[in-house]
Formats: C-alpha cells, structure tokens, sequence
C-alpha cells in the first residue's frame, strides 16, 4: 500500500503586515512515499484537508481539497485556503477560539486515507491578526535621506487638437485682375419643353373610298329542353340539349355551356315553361360566367296554372373563351315539372 511521510513544514505564506492585507490562507508541504519507503516522482494525487476545531476529533469548521502532482522527489505543496471548498468558509475561521488540528487525507485512486490529525501551531495564528485590535502607533522615525533622481519618463502621447478658433476679420479687397481666357465651351444642354400646339392646318381633299372589307362572321344561336324536373329549394342546371341554329361556330357542349368565340356584347334570352305550377311560388333564373355567379331574374308564379313560364333576358359583355350557363331555382314546396315546349335559350352577338 501507498503511504505519505508527512513533512512538518506547515507555515504563513506572506508576513502579517498589516491587518487588512494579511493572507488568508497558508502553506502546507509533504513527500509522498511507497510502502519501501521511496519517494513517489511525478505522482497525480487528490489531498483533502480538514481543520478541527477544539481538539484532532472536534467539529470541522471548515474543508478543502487539491488535485496535486509530486515532484522529482516526490515533494507537493499546497496553499490552504485557496483549494476547492468542500465545507466552510475558510475567512471566517475564528483563530481566537480553542486550538486548531489540521486532518490530512490523501486519495491514491481508491478513496481518501487518513494521514493523520496534528494541532497547528503559533505561525497560522497570525490569521487572528485580521479580527484582533491593533497596539498603539508607534512615534515617527526620523526622515530618510533623498533619493537619486529616477531616469526621465517617456514623452506622452500627443493631445487632442484644440477647437478652431473664431474666424478674422476679412482684408481689404484687392484690385481686379486682368480678364482670363475664355474657357471651352459648355456641354449641350437639355432639350427645352415642348411649345404650344400650332393651329390646325386646312382640312384636305378627301381620298377615294377604300375597297369594302370582309364581313364578320354573324352569331346566333338557339337551343330547346327536353324537360327536366326541378326539386324544391334546389340549384338546377338548365340543359338546352336540342340545337335549333348555332351560327358563327359550335358554342354549344354537352353541358349546355355557351363558349364566347370572340369578344364582344352578347344578348340572351332564356324562357322556361312549367307544366302546372300546383302551388303560389316564386323563380330565380341564374347567370354563371365562367363557373361564378353574375346575376338573376325572379319571377313569381301562381299555383294551379297550366304552363306558366319563366323569362330571363341579359345583355353581357364578354371576352373570347368566356362560358356562360344558365340555372334555375323553384321555390314552392314540391318537386316542379319543367316541359319542352317554350323551354329555351337563344341569343346573338350585339357588336
């Protein structure tokens, strides 16, 4: 087993002063041995040390540890006091109270050995110095001779530059000298804004008329239902499968979609017949331009007529690609009957 001849060079590390710089701490050196007896060189060690108070069994008031490495002949040393605190505030050790025993515990990588417990002497006292009251002051001692002068200090940096100073009071002013050279000549400047419009001049002889140019393409359309029946409170398509006339290009799908083949204002007529109306109600016919809503035409119906109609007339401009379609709203109670004859939708491009 490792073991630790404890040397007992246990001292102040700084003399007492004066009270209020004395160190708080002081020096404590061993040599560290192996069981033959020979130093351990270059050895990394943990040391803990505790200090008693009133006797080596006593309360510890205060502890700490340090991780050490010996020397070449096997010697460490540390300053107690400054090591890592395991308990206690070492500054507020009362010296002035009872005698103090030291602990010393040395870790070889198995867990701490005791080393032994020994009483500190006068030297730590010292530390009472701190908390004891000073003697009288002493009388002044004579007054020493002058010293040689020291060697001249480096010349300082350079000061700020002042502020400038207020302006004087302008000369007198001197004659005119002679006409310089004319210089080169400028750069061109900007154009000037626009002048007023002149007045008009006389209107010319009218040109021979033109050769007569292609006539646009005539639309119009027009399309019947089979018949169709529209519950209560229900959004309907209007189907117009049956194409009486379709000028100007097919513009009819499958869906009843009118396709704008080009741009321009177009008119539509929509008229529903209703085979019997069984009660009071009313209609909305609805226009959707490209799939969104656009606008309606109500119509209110009395009940117990035999074919009632509904009618929707719009005027819409449209862009080229545009689809318009057309449904139908019933409100009445009951499921209605839409028949085929009357029931249709025709139009026609304005412009």
């Amino acid at each position: 087993m490792k073991k630790i001849l404890l040397i007992t060079l246990i001292m102040i590390s700084a003399g007492i002063g004066a009270f209020a710089q004395t160190p708080q701490l002081f020096k404590y050196q061993a040599v560290a041995r192996d069981n033959a007896g020979a130093e351990l060189t270059n050895a990394t060690l943990t040391v803990r040390a505790s200090i008693h108070d009133g006797s080596a069994s006593g309360t510890v008031v205060y502890s700490e540890s340090h991780n050490v490495t010996t020397n070449a002949f096997g010697l460490f040393s540390i300053n107690i006091g400054s090591g890592t605190v395991i308990s206690g505030t070492f500054n507020s050790i009362d010296w002035s109270t009872g005698n103090k025993f030291l602990q010393q515990e040395i870790n070889f990588g198995a867990g701490f050995q005791t080393m032994g417990t020994s009483e500190l002497l006068s030297v730590p006292y010292a530390l009472y110095a701190v908390n004891g009251t000073p003697g009288p002051q002493g009388p002044q001692g004579p007054q020493g001779p002058q010293g040689a002068d020291g060697p001249s200090g480096a010349t300082g940096a350079t000061g700020a530059t002042g502020s400038q100073g207020p302006q004087g009071p302008a000369g007198p002013t001197g004659t005119t000298g002679a006409q310089g050279p004319q210089g080169p000549a400028g750069a061109t400047g900007a154009t000037g804004s626009q002048g007023p419009q002149g007045p008009a001049g006389p209107t010319g002889a009218t040109g021979p008329q033109g050769p007569a140019g292609a006539s646009a393409p005539q639309i119009g359309f027009k399309a019947t239902s089979n018949g169709l029946s529209v519950t209560d409170a229900t959004e309907t398509t209007l189907i117009f499968s049956n194409e009486v006339y379709d000028d100007g290009g097919n513009n009819f799908d499958a869906n009843s979609n009118f396709t704008a083949p080009s741009a321009g204002l177009y008119h539509f007529d929509v008229n529903v017949d209703w085979f019997v109306f069984s009660a009071n109600g009313w209609t909305t016919i609805e226009l959707y331009l490209n799939g969104v809503f656009y606008e309606e035409s109500l119509n209110g119906l009395l009940g117990g007529l035999s074919y009632t109609n509904s009618h929707s007339t719009n005027n819409i401009k449209l862009n080229a690609g545009d689809v318009v379609q057309f449904r139908i709203y019933q409100f009445t109670g009951t499921t209605q009957n839409i028949v085929s004859y009357g029931t249709n939708l025709s139009g026609y491009k304005v412009y």
